[in-house]
Formats: structure tokens, sequence, C-alpha cells
């Protein structure tokens, strides 16, 4: 009942606008059923749900095979338009003002033009590196590099990132919960490198042409092919190659194959990067 209420007030909005075509890139059943209540011509979307059948053009690719990176399967979904030739592109633009007000900020809480941002949580959207090796990993930047340390996150991630802040015995600048998404877009752009799990601050970063280094799980339904930093496989590390069927399994945000990836391999690819 809740799927069909909130396709009828959607539909409802959509009507206003007389949309020619409707892509869905993101799969729901009340976002398929809106499209179609609110008279939309094309209706795309994929074609193995059951609820595929309100689309009136299907594509018919598995994404669970991570066979390709997601914007390159969305971009396939462009196909029904004539649009056969499309590359992965991005566009990000900074607010002048915005930007003013960010430089305003940052230089509030002391920080420099030389500093690497940490984003230790993934927001339950995949599997994350133990708090302890980001804090060991930000104690290595700080006491032997001599790079300040930013500690990014949403607000119910603050608890994380004290605990990284705590675990590292160093003075770490905590901005989680602090930054709206275009000032931290901003703050990733200034960043010398960007260090965390899968999350969408990871893209961010990689829009605005900031290294990274990503720790991922050997899982398919979360593997770097798919859901990795587009054109940045190298950039990401993994405890192994193969699919871990005890973690696939387990309910852990920090599982055994994230733990397993070391201290050191982080380091060691950090300096390369840096």
């Amino acid at each position: 009942m809740r799927e069909v209420n909130e396709a009828g007030a959607l539909s409802k909005l959509l009507r206003q606008y007389s949309f020619d075509a409707a892509i869905a890139l993101y799969p729901r059943p009340a976002l398929a059923l809106a499209f179609m209540q609110a008279g939309i011509p094309l209706r795309v979307g994929t074609g193995y749900r059951w609820y595929s059948l309100l689309y009136n053009r299907r594509i018919y690719e598995h994404r669970k095979h991570a066979a390709r990176h997601e914007a390159e399967f969305n971009l396939q979904l462009l196909a029904p338009l004539g649009i056969n030739d499309a590359e992965v592109e991005f566009q990000i633009r900074f607010d002048d003002e915005v930007e003013a007000a960010l430089v305003n900020k940052l230089a509030a809480t002391g920080l420099d033009e030389k500093f690497v941002i940490m984003h230790p949580g993934s927001g339950g959207s995949a599997r994350d590196w133990p708090p302890e090796h980001f804090a060991a990993l930000a104690k290595h930047l700080v006491s032997e590099k001599k790079y300040q340390v930013v500690l990014t996150g949403h607000q119910s991630e603050q608890t994380l990132t004290q605990q990284v802040q705590q675990l590292a015995g160093e003075k770490l600048i905590d901005l989680a919960g602090r930054l709206t998404l275009k000032e931290l877009a901003g703050v990733i752009r200034h960043a010398a490198l960007f260090v965390g799990n899968s999350s969408g601050p990871l893209h961010l970063a990689r829009m605005v042409g900031t290294p990274v280094t990503a720790f991922y799980p050997p899982i398919t339904a979360c593997r770097p092919e798919r859901w990795g930093p587009y054109g940045c496989r190298a950039d990401v590390l993994m405890s192994q190659q193969e699919e871990c069927f005890r973690c696939r399994k387990s309910q852990e945000r920090v599982c055994a194959c994230m733990r397993a990836i070391s201290i050191e391999q982080a380091i060691f690819k950090i300096e390369e990067m840096l």
C-alpha cells in the first residue's frame, strides 16, 4: 500500500510537466508505477524485475554479475532514445559564494593546504575497513609524513570518526556532519588524497579529480568492477581476488576480508599516490 501511495503522489507531480520519456536508473516498483500512471509515453527500465512490465522499453542485462561499471550499465538505458555511443563524463560546478564560505570555514579549523581526507564509513552501503586501521594510517600520515588528516562522514557517523580520532592519538580535523554536500565536494577537491570505503564521497573525489585509495570486499555484489571509482581500478585494495563466500553471508559491517587488508598495504599504496 505504501508503494501505491508513493506512486500516486509522484505521478501527480510528473503529470504537471508532460514528460516525453523517463528512465529508471534506480529501479523501484513505485517509480515504475508512477511513470505509467503519469502517462509518460516512453518508459525505460531494466527487464528482469517482476514490475518490468510497467516499462515499455526494457534493457535485458543482469547487473548482479558486475560485468561492467554501474555508470556504464546506466548509459545502456539510453539506447531506446537512440543514444548508443555515450561515454562516461564527470561535470561538477562550484558556486563562488559557497567556495568562499568554505575557505573561511576551513581556515577556522586550522587546515592548511597539505591534507588527506579519510572517510571511514560507508553509510551501510558496503563493507568497512576497520576503524583501528584508519586510525593507524592517520597516525602514520600525521607523525611520519606531516600531513593533516581530515575525517568526513554523515552526522550519524560522528561516533565512528570520534573513535578513529581517539585511537589515532593525534590531532585530526573532524568534519563529520558539519558539511553540506557542496561543501564536502569542495573540501575533497582541495585534498591531496581521498582514502575511504565504497561510498558516495569516494565517487565525488573521482569526479573532482582528487586521487583515491579505496577499500573493497571480494564480494560480487560490492566489487569495484561495478562500484569502484570509475577508471581507477589500480587504486583499489582488496584482500583477495576470488569471491569470499564466508564474508558474503556475514552481516558484519567490518568483515574478515576487510580486516585482511593490512595497514602496511595501505601505507604503501598511499605513499605511492602522494
